[in-house]
């Protein structure tokens, strides 16, 4: 809110200082806004149709390694369920890797150093003083055997068959990532979903079966989400993950692409994770991903868009994609202060319809005192939203394609949802600006929520 004030003192105070640089303004916040919506409506058509493997490869599926990263204080209740269901639905021969670090000993190591005893395919690997997942997984690849490796956060549990479908992918050479579909799964015990878990169920439908699937088509170019990612074992090794990074995989992902590596998105191959246990776990969890996702647009923006090694459609994906990331959080800010103002001072629209331009014909059904800027960025932005909620719908997972989980995300996303979201996208631009790099473990389960507190 504090914000939202700041940017309505300067909207009404630029008027007053220049009633054309306040209109300029309002035309360059509709433009972009206008655009996004646009951009979304088409990445929903292109999501329509989903994307289709590669026929079965005569070569058999190669050796595989499932590297799962986990600090173990956050993890110690799940840790062991996690590990057998990876065993049983992976491939006869997967080699599975926990790699973990923790702060001090606990008792599940020793379960874990007895389960290791037994299946001689899991191998237990302590990463000795490491604070971030990056390092697990850059410890691990020292002892991975697979020619394809699955990278996983310590809460997933991807079904049977997805290795075989990634390797459709590479066997193909056309990838060298296959990202498939991360979806929210119910906690052993729990009967019920919590009105968070209904929200994040649909938003994460939305994310892996339009969103990354639409870009990836329009926009020629993946990305790597951190879990549920099938990586050929030479490209893995050649990147490593970026322990200096927020967001080590899309750090990753980027150095990816700049090296002449391929991301492929398949929803097909479902991974199924926990949601954040509380409002306040799921605000850090975004917080950390909007001010890495601003981080790599910093480090890499500049030199993606100049990278001429990469075609130009995916040049000029990579400049929209981290481009918005950096400034859409503040010109969607700007909406709630020039409505106000708006309101404030009616007599000013006339002029802003006169000079809307292409907006210029639906003013005409608005009323005369008031100003086409909340109609329309209303009228394109729920068409555009509810267009790819329409899509996530029809894609979705069979236990979540409910109207009771898909109908609260859609209203709690235009009354408050998305409101957040960008709210914790502006305080993670301002404390990347500032220099904070502390970030806060999403705890797996409400039980865990002191981990949260651990910085890394």
């Amino acid at each position: 809110m504090t914000i939202i004030g700041a940017l309505l003192l300067f909207v009404v105070g630029l008027d007053a200082v220049s009633n054309r640089a306040r209109e300029g303004l309002e035309l360059i916040v509709v433009a972009v806004l206008f655009l996004a919506a646009a951009v979304g409506f088409i990445e929903a058509l292109a999501a329509l149709r989903m994307p289709k493997p590669p026929p079965h490869p005569e070569v058999p599926l190669p050796s595989t390694t499932a590297i799962i990263a986990a600090y173990l204080p956050n993890e110690a209740d799940l840790i062991v369920e996690t590990i057998e269901h990876h065993l049983q639905a992976g491939p006869p021969d997967l080699q599975v890797i926990v790699a973990y670090n923790t702060p001090t000993p606990l008792d599940v190591e020793f379960d874990l150093l007895e389960l290791a005893q037994r299946e001689p395919r899991l191998v237990v690997l302590q990463v000795e003083h490491s604070t971030s997942k990056a390092e697990n997984v850059n410890a691990a690849l020292a002892v991975a055997t697979g020619e394809i490796i699955g990278v996983f956060d310590a809460d997933h549990h991807p079904q049977a068959g997805s290795y075989q479908r990634a390797w459709r992918w590479m066997a193909a050479d056309v990838a060298d990532v296959v990202q498939g579909r991360c979806a929210v799964r119910m906690a052993s015990g729990k009967t019920r979903r919590s009105f968070l878990d209904i929200i994040v169920t649909a938003e994460f439908e939305q994310i892996y079966t339009v969103s990354h699937p639409g870009r990836t088509r329009l926009q020629g170019f993946g990305i790597f989400g951190g879990s549920n990612g099938y990586w050929r074992a030479e490209s893995l090794r050649a990147m490593r993950l970026d322990p200096t990074a927020l967001t080590e995989d899309i750090d990753a992902s980027v150095r990816l692409l700049r090296s002449g590596g391929r991301i492929i998105t398949d929803p097909g191959i479902v991974s199924g994770e926990l949601a954040p246990p509380s409002l306040r776990a799921l605000c850090h969890q975004r917080l950390r991903w909007s001010q890495g996702w601003f981080q790599v647009a910093r480090r890499h923006l500049g030199a993606l868009v100049a990278d001429e090694s990469i075609g130009v459609r995916s040049r000029i994906g990579s400049a929209w994609l981290f481009g918005t990331a950096a400034v859409m959080p503040w010109i969607g800010a700007l909406t709630i202060p020039v409505s106000i103002q708006h309101f404030l001072f009616p007599s000013n629209a006339s002029s802003v319809r006169e000079n809307i331009g292409l907006f210029g014909q639906y003013a005409a059904t608005l009323p005369a005192e008031r100003s086409p800027f909340i109609g329309y960025l209303v009228t394109f932005g729920m068409i555009s939203f509810l267009t790819q909620a329409a899509v996530a719908f029809r894609h979705a997972l069979p236990g979540s394609r409910r109207l009771w989980i898909f109908a609260p995300y859609v209203v709690a996303s235009a009354i408050c949802f998305s409101h957040l979201r960008t709210a914790c996208a502006r305080l993670s631009h301002v404390r990347e600006l500032s220099g904070q790099a502390d970030w806060k473990v999403t705890p797996r389960t409400a039980g865990r929520a002191a981990a949260a507190a651990a910085e890394a």
